[in-house]
């Protein structure tokens, strides 16, 4: 692989070289490329210790793999994992992550900057022309109606 190589997004790294080396051809190879290229030795065994110990996504769990996953093994997944019944994939594993609350609050602040330059009848008019209600109820009203409703609910 040409170092100098260039991607459509990015230069090819020294680094992405030696990774290239590590899958296909394990923790020597990756050794061997690296001191090719004059990477320091130390640089290059902790590149090759993260890689060996990063956790890898399985391609599906089966149910019964599925049970016997503690929480803190499912937290620990890197992302979706379908759970498979035999060949059929009955549902997807989503894993919940902590938001990191300072984009959060971002995200919401420029939300609020964006919804003050709305107009709210042009709104409304959209929405009547697709069909939905636009009641803008309040929390108190929501509340109301879920009260309403599981009331209903628990009498049945």
């Amino acid at each position: 692989m040409n170092i100098h190589a260039k991607t459509a997004s990015a230069k090819v790294t020294r680094k992405d070289v030696v990774r290239a080396a590590f899958e296909r051809e394990g923790a020597d190879a990756a050794m061997a490329q690296a001191r090719k290229l004059k990477i320091k030795a130390s640089s290059a065994r902790t590149w090759i210790s993260k890689w060996k110990n990063a956790p890898t996504a399985p391609r599906h769990i089966s149910i019964r793999d599925l049970q016997k996953l503690s929480g803190e093994t499912i937290q620990a997944l890197p992302g979706t994992t379908a759970i498979k019944s035999g060949e059929r994939t009955v549902a997807l594993l989503i894993p919940f992550k902590r938001a990191n609350e300072d984009r959060l609050r971002a995200v919401l602040d420029r939300a609020e900057a964006l919804a003050k330059g709305r107009d709210r009848a042009e709104d409304d008019a959209a929405l009547r022309k697709m069909g939905i209600d636009p009641t803008d109820y309040t929390e108190e009203v929501v509340r109301e109606i879920q009260s309403d409703w599981r009331a209903r609910i628990g009498r049945k």
